[in-house]
């Protein structure tokens, strides 16, 4: 995944990025980390006491890897949230008309048009 993160193409633009946010209590293996880092790019954060710190610090990473498309990303955070693996794909540009237009949501059984 780390070779396809910033990818241009004419007018195309695509940009992933994962992110690991974790207490600093939650005993994660440093193998996991350092697999995370490598092959997907996800640097751990720690997460500090005060969790609307927290839940500005979630949002303001996914409004920085969307371009500003998803600029409040979580509402609320939870107190015994421990650890949060996230993902942002960012794409600007024409998609093929091959390319299928929709994605599952899985937590409402639905299909969500990605462009009309």
């Amino acid at each position: 995944m780390s070779q396809l993160l910033g990818h241009t193409t004419g007018q195309n633009s695509t940009n992933l990025a994962a992110r690991i946010f974790f207490k600093k209590d939650v005993p994660l293996l440093d193998s996991f980390l350092e697999k995370a880092e490598k092959f997907y790019s996800a640097r751990p954060t720690n997460f500090v006491a005060d969790n609307k710190a927290n839940l500005d610090m979630v949002n303001a990473w996914v409004a920085e890897k969307t371009e500003n498309m998803i600029k409040e990303f979580l509402t609320e955070l939870s107190d015994n949230t421990d650890i949060m693996l996230l993902s942002a794909i960012y794409f600007k540009g024409r998609l093929p008309d091959l390319v299928i237009t929709y994605i599952f949501l899985a937590n409402s059984n639905d299909w969500l048009a990605l462009c009309s």
